[in-house]
């Protein structure tokens, strides 16, 4: 049974009473500041369970420091429901390089210091701490990518997975609306939460568990950072390829437990999910809005997963390799809901996703094969790409009366854009920049990335310099670039300048590598081995070496830039 839907989730005690609800269902703990917009979790999240019929609330950025903080709403019926918000606390607070970032995109004026450092470990503690009989749920981006054993790039250290060290109940990781839902359908029964697909849980070790497969332990990773590199790859391919096994990852006496990934969601159910009432807007609370909401505000997500599993990306093993992609009806009823937002001023920023050309995407073989990466070292054979799908979707949205502007936001993968979708993007939904991925020129260091030879973007910009001339029409790449990747040394950073003089680049999307949990690409770090054969590769890991790299980047900028 569905609950009505209120303006926006309460925060506080006087909108739980408001609403007539005595106590929440549910209290969600975020590290972000509360934006009713599907593209934060919490949002997305709690609507869905409303909708589901259970009353949830949100605790957004709460001092830490102040136990009370946690109390504000009472104590939850069910359960609370942690999260760090939409970026890793961690990743959100330090630069590549470990400095302090000035801004915060997701507090209330760009504030800094508004959740801690691994906020899931701190807010699970601090609930645990409120009400030592609530059942505590991790989830989020933080705790998905640090469900196994994991290195900390910012204490430079190995790490247990997240649940073992926060001690909470369960973790749910992934797109996590349908494996929720199971949670507290367990918890109302007062049953044990064994057993969930698209959850880990902690196990003694003399529980009877059937058929699964066992990774590095905790204790052997810790004697031989190498094997975290082996622990990773294993984990990718088991929840790619064989996504009915079950894994185990040893700690000490007792197993992390990794189920099966959970169902995704039908077109049905993704259409609903994304039509739920939303406000579009920042919580009242916040008087200046939130600066993260504004380039998303009048943006629709269309598609969800990923098929690329670049090594450095994190999407692959968050969302999943199917793609599910909703339908144009579903797309043209929440345009027409933001147009009744009173700040529309006729321009949709984007229709995208993880890649906004994924849209329509489909599998014939139902994206149950043993490869990883559909699209690495080539297309997949049975990946179908349908851009009539995609084209229709333009066509309808752009047709909406009141849509002025319908631009393209989200990048693109440059190697599947067939002329006929590239002449209508720059013709009709370019505003002047098109974002594209290459990250590096070097061959060697594109395949530890998996990503496509640079003979492919020289083949699209070929073909994207002859629309501009056709169209005349004026088109600037926005291309983004990683300094000091494993496997990268100072003279392939010299083939990037190279390319950057030949075609006059002065890229200002440059990233230098940050070895984030979870990913390929920080086991390779680590291990300084390369995760297709083993074989040593070189890896810049002195703040040095890796100011020489990003300096390559920055160019003429480099100089603002010191070496030490």
């Amino acid at each position: 049974m569905s609950l009505k839907q209120p303006e926006f989730l309460p925060i506080s005690r006087n909108e739980l009473k408001e609403l007539g609800w005595h106590e929440a269902d549910v209290i969600i703990i975020t590290g972000d500041a509360y934006a009713d917009h599907p593209s934060f979790g919490a949002a997305l999240l709690g609507r869905y369970l409303v909708s589901r019929g259970y009353r949830t609330a949100i605790i957004p950025q709460p001092d830490w420091n102040n136990i009370e903080q946690f109390r504000q709403l009472g104590k939850p019926e069910l359960c609370f429901a942690i999260t760090s918000g939409n970026m890793d606390s961690m990743v959100n607070h330090y630069t590549s390089f470990r400095c302090l970032r000035s801004l915060d995109s997701f507090s209330p004026d760009q504030k800094m210091g508004m959740r801690p450092n691994r906020a899931v470990l701190v807010y699970a503690d601090m609930a645990r701490a409120a009400y030592r009989d609530s059942i505590i749920i991790l989830g989020g981006i933080e705790s998905s990518m640090r469900r196994f054993v994991h290195y900390d790039y910012w204490a430079d250290r190995i790490r247990r997975s997240i649940l073992a060290d926060s001690k909470a109940d369960i973790l749910i990781y992934g797109m996590a609306e349908k494996a929720f839902v199971k949670v507290l359908d367990r918890i109302e029964k007062k049953a044990d939460l064994y057993g969930i697909n698209g959850t880990c849980i902690m196990m003694e070790r003399e529980r009877k568990l059937e058929k699964f497969r066992e990774i590095p332990s905790y204790e052997s990773i810790i004697n031989d950072k190498s094997l975290l590199l082996k622990a990773t790859k294993e984990a990718e391919e088991i929840v790619n390829s064989i996504p009915s096994m079950t894994i185990v990852q040893m700690h000490g006496n007792k197993r992390l437990v990794h189920y099966p990934p959970s169902e995704q969601l039908s077109i049905k159910e993704f259409d609903a999910l994304y039509e739920l009432p939303y406000s579009r807007g920042s919580h009242p609370f916040y008087k200046d809005g939130i600066h993260a909401l504004e380039s998303v505000q009048n943006s629709i997500t269309v598609v969800r997963g990923c098929g690329g599993a670049c090594t450095f990306c994190s999407l692959s093993f968050h969302q999943g390799k199917r793609i599910v992609s909703r339908s144009i009806e579903s797309v043209l009823r929440e345009t027409h809901a933001i147009k009744k937002n009173r700040n529309f001023k006729g321009h949709i920023k984007d229709l995208g996703g993880a890649t906004a050309n994924l849209y329509g995407v489909k599998c014939s073989n139902d994206f149950s094969c043993n490869k990883v990466s559909c699209l690495f070292p080539t297309k997949c054979v049975h990946l179908e790409i349908e851009d009539s799908r995609l084209l229709d979707l333009w066509r309808e949205v752009g047709k909406v009366k009141g849509i002025k502007h319908l631009t393209i936001g989200s990048g693109f993968r440059y190697e599947l854009l067939s002329e006929e979708v590239l002449e209508v993007l720059i013709r009709d939904h370019v505003s002047g920049q098109l974002k594209i991925a290459p990250e590096h020129v070097s061959e060697n260091v594109l395949k530890l990335m998996r990503k496509p030879s640079i003979a492919e973007l020289l083949k699209f910009m070929e073909k994207l310099e002859n629309f501009k001339k056709k169209l005349n029409k004026e088109v600037f790449l926005v291309p983004y670039f990683i300094s000091g990747f494993p496997g990268c040394s100072l003279e392939n950073m010299k083939e990037i300048e190279s390319f950057f003089k030949k075609f006059k680049w002065h890229p200002e999307q440059v990233q230098a590598f940050l070895p984030s949990p979870g990913t390929i690409a920080t086991g390779m770090y680590l291990a300084e081995k390369d995760y297709r054969n083993n074989k040593r590769i070189y890896v810049a890991k002195k703040d040095g070496e890796k100011r020489r790299q990003f300096n390559v980047l920055l160019g003429r900028h480099a100089k603002t830039f010191p070496l030490t």
